[in-house]
């Protein structure tokens, strides 16, 4: 059910006045020593899987899975620890969320449900949770791949170390760079869009270095080392066994190594192209090096890779989460980890995956003083306890995109009012159906801006806010982004959910130019690639100055497009009566001449502008352009305008909208 803001406070408050009881049963799951890479240790292991069946205590359903068996490397067998599987709730009318996580990470949250239940709050959803003893990780978004590599010596003048060392001085360079051929061909492109995300998180690379203790960084720029950490494939040396590694001098040779290293894969790098590629190089690297010496690389295992999008619906209502709690907005990132399950719940599911980290940066992860700072377990409680309705399929859009919008875990049969506000401002009210949830695709609301079924009615019906100037008008030059608030209400006015929503004029791969050449002035909006692209003159009113929004939406959808100003602009004339139309037709020539533009041309006015559009049309229906070449082909050179959108224009010239032609004022009606 809905969580009003005032019951979020009384929760929170609960939480922290346990804060003992919570410390407490974290020390006693820690001092059960369930180290699940020790098989001396898997005992404990077991052991853990029973102490956390203690959900029972909570009315859950709880049930021991066997697991099977674990085949160790020397050929072994060991029983693997029991999985928790857990169930609270079985209601049919709610949604079920499922939690997984390793008990040798952190014991189970059952408290923060118990909190909820001392407050009488219904839980919204139904729970099910999965808890294995298996390897530790934080959050994960790109998968390891671990390779295992081994020689044996067989002559006295050629060392087995020696060889390996020089083998795995080969695979990188001093700053990282992996050296395996292909290897790097295979990551997914980087875009403009997820280069702005690294540049706005807050990330200091002096403190970074002083964190980890480093005397230098592999990168010089901020960017730079976040996507070297988190997006481009990473190798790492992890050890080498049959060598003296205890303390003292000692002069031992020995007869057979074995070296291990793993490379973290990232989109769109598979294990199997990976495998080929790296035995490939490594027995390249053999021949190369002439040792009479037997030498065998061999793959461990691998994991495919896994990056969440983080605009998904689930990802905001977490942000959104985060921020309630935590009191900032979250940064994405993505950390490399080894949880392989992640993507398998993504498929077998078919929804989206959402990780949160509980940790700090200086957690030391792995490490055997890893730590966990009671600050972050207490609010992880509090994180569990927030709720989430509203969902949006698409909550960073461009504005002609439809967006899907619905609430969920809603009170059955109540009326709820959505909210958008921003410069401009609509709202709905709707009745939630017998599972509590509010489909706007498919439901008409029974008051608000709009009526009726309308999927997109909430930005169809936006009206001015009260503090918008009376006949103000919304330029957008240059066509920055509309920033929304979607807004939950419950009957009683309580606002319940909320989660920012951005609609987009202009795509991100789409280039902005600014023109100021040869007297023509104007910007020039070009889709991606080489064209050629079907093209379009926009032309504003007597307002003046230059409007791009149209421009910026037509490019977007494949146009390139010149929003061309003609007075009241930089160079421009100041008045209407100094305008010729001359200057469009020398316009025309420059559209034309670039490489990308067809040999289509549409014009596209607005009130004044409509009609110069309706003129240029009639007095230049074919624009040819003259070429000396004696091959000329007329096919080629034939630039014909084609269409002609009039927006809200006058038909003919009057005295209070003059224009030239040919440096002549033209006849204009009274």
């Amino acid at each position: 059910m809905p969580i009003a803001e005032e019951t979020y406070k009384s929760v929170f408050e609960a939480i922290d006045a346990q804060q003992d009881e919570f410390v407490a049963i974290l020390k006693e799951a820690v001092a059960i020593q369930s180290v699940s890479s020790e098989a001396g240790r898997r005992a404990e292991c077991v052991k853990m899987s029973h102490w956390a069946k203690e959900l029972e205590a909570l009315g859950a359903l709880v049930e021991l899975v066997d697991a099977g068996k674990q085949k160790l490397h020397d050929g072994s067998e060991l029983d693997l620890p029991p999985i928790i599987f857990g169930m609270l709730g079985n209601d049919p009318q709610k949604k079920t969320l499922l939690i997984y996580g390793h008990l040798d990470v952190q014991p189970a949250a059952k408290e923060a449900m118990f909190v909820l239940q001392q407050q009488g709050i219904n839980i919204p959803v139904n729970l099910k949770g999965d808890l294995l003893l298996f390897c530790r990780s934080y959050l994960c978004k790109t998968r390891f791949a671990f390779w295992l590599f081994w020689r044996k010596c067989v002559s006295p003048k050629h060392e087995a170390m020696n060889d390996l060392i020089w083998i795995l001085s080969k695979l990188s360079s001093s700053d990282g760079t992996i050296l395996i051929p292909g290897l790097n061909d295979l990551v997914k492109p980087l875009t403009s869009e997820e280069m702005k995300v690294y540049s706005t998180i807050d990330f200091d690379m002096n403190d970074y270095q002083k964190d980890i203790a480093a005397y230098g960084l592999v990168k010089p720029t901020k960017e730079e080392i976040l996507m070297n950490r988190w997006r481009y494939p990473s190798l790492s040396i992890h050890g080498i066994e049959g060598g003296f590694s205890s303390s003292g001098a000692k002069t031992v040779i020995p007869a057979k190594v074995i070296g291990k290293f793993s490379i973290r894969i990232v989109p769109n790098m598979t294990p199997e192209v990976v495998d080929k590629l790296v035995i490939d190089y490594l027995n390249s690297l053999w021949d190369k090096r002439g040792s009479p010496n037997l030498f065998k690389p061999s793959p461990c295992h691998g994991g495919k890779p896994w990056v969440a999008d983080y605009q998904d619906s689930n990802f905001q209502a977490g942000c959104r989460a985060m921020k309630r709690v935590f009191g900032v907005e979250p940064d994405f990132t993505r950390e490399g980890g080894s949880i392989p399950v992640t993507l398998t719940f993504q498929e077998l599911t078919g929804n989206s995956v959402m990780l949160l980290p509980i940790g700090a940066c200086d957690d030391m992860a792995h490490s055997q003083n890893e730590k966990l700072n009671r600050s972050n377990y207490i609010q992880t409680i509090n994180l569990c306890s927030v709720g989430m309705h509203i969902y949006i399929d698409k909550p960073d859009s461009l504005q002609a995109e439809p967006v899907l919008i619905s609430a969920h875990s809603l009170l059955p049969r109540e009326n709820y009012e959505l909210v958008l506000s921003g410069t401009f401002v609509s709202r709905a009210v709707y009745t939630s159906d017998s599972t509590g949830v509010i489909d706007v695709t498919c439901s008409a609301p029974i008051r608000g801006t709009y009526s009726g079924v309308r999927p997109m009615g909430l930005f169809e019906s936006l009206r001015p806010c009260e503090n918008f100037r009376h006949g103000g008008y919304c330029k957008c030059t240059p066509p920055d982004p509309f920033h929304y608030d979607l807004m939950l209400f419950n009957s009683k006015g309580q606002e319940i959910d909320r989660t920012p929503l951005i609609k987009r004029w202009l795509h991100p791969l789409v280039s902005r130019i600014e023109i100021e050449e040869n007297g023509i002035c104007g910007t020039l909006f070009k889709p991606p690639g080489n064209g050629p692209f079907p093209t379009i003159i926009d032309i504003s009113g007597t307002g003046g100055g230059i409007n791009e929004q149209k421009g910026a939406t037509l490019a977007s959808d494949g146009f390139c497009v010149l929003c061309l100003a003609f007075f009241q602009y930089k160079t421009l004339p100041k008045n209407l009566k100094d305008v010729d139309l001359d200057y469009f037709k020398k316009s025309i020539d420059w559209l034309i001449s670039l490489s990308y533009t067809a040999n289509v041309i549409g014009f596209q006015g607005v009130s004044f502008g409509a009609l110069i559009a309706n003129m240029l049309a009639v007095r230049y229906p074919e624009i040819i352009l003259m070429n000396e070449m004696s091959d000329y082909d007329p096919n080629t050179y034939i630039i014909s305008i084609r269409a002609v959108i009039s927006i809200n224009g006058p038909h003919a010239i009057n005295k209070y909208t003059p224009l030239k032609e040919h440096g002549v004022q033209l006849p204009a009606a009274e």
